[in-house]
């Protein structure tokens, strides 16, 4: 496993594609919430019933994953391999992903509300995680963990 982040992230810098990966590692959540934001919004507006499922799974799917994390306290690929990542992070609690979780989360939310916004924010929930793996800063199973807990916490 070492040998892949390694690999990864020696193609990644000799390619020259560290900013663009770091630009999507920073600004694709930001994109997300955002949607995620307007849609509340347009929910809220038109007096929607599926308002507060909207808002209570991603929030809870949040907490378990924050509690979770200091629970296992996993150390990140970049600790534990002794590689340097492509964005600066605390050393623990990498497992599972709190950025791929809240992600996905979001992404299982709105596709109650919407097929198309729902399969657009998906897309935008696996660019999320990918960031996460290719910056260092989390296992392959830190984000697989993340997508399982959301999308049980989406079909309870």
């Amino acid at each position: 496993m070492k040998s892949f982040y390694e690999t990864m992230l020696n193609q990644i810098r000799k390619h020259h594609l560290e900013q663009i990966i770091v630009a999507i590692a920073k600004y694709s959540p930001y994109i997300l919430a955002i949607i995620y934001l307007m849609t509340l919004l347009y929910l809220f507006i038109i007096s929607h019933e599926l308002l507060l499922l909207t808002i209570l799974k991603p929030f809870i799917t949040f907490l378990f994953v924050t509690v979770l994390r200091k629970f296992i306290n996993r150390p990140r690929p970049c600790i534990a391999f002794q590689i340097q990542p492509l964005i600066g992070h605390k050393q623990y609690q990498s497992f599972p992903s709190r950025h791929s979780a809240s992600a996905f989360a979001i992404a299982f939310a709105l596709f109650n509300v919407n097929f198309t916004l729902g399969l657009m924010t998906m897309i935008l929930a696996f660019i999320v995680s990918l960031s996460r793996i290719f910056t260092g800063v989390h296992f392959i199973s830190d984000v697989i963990a993340s997508f399982i807990i959301s999308f049980l916490i989406f079909i309870i």
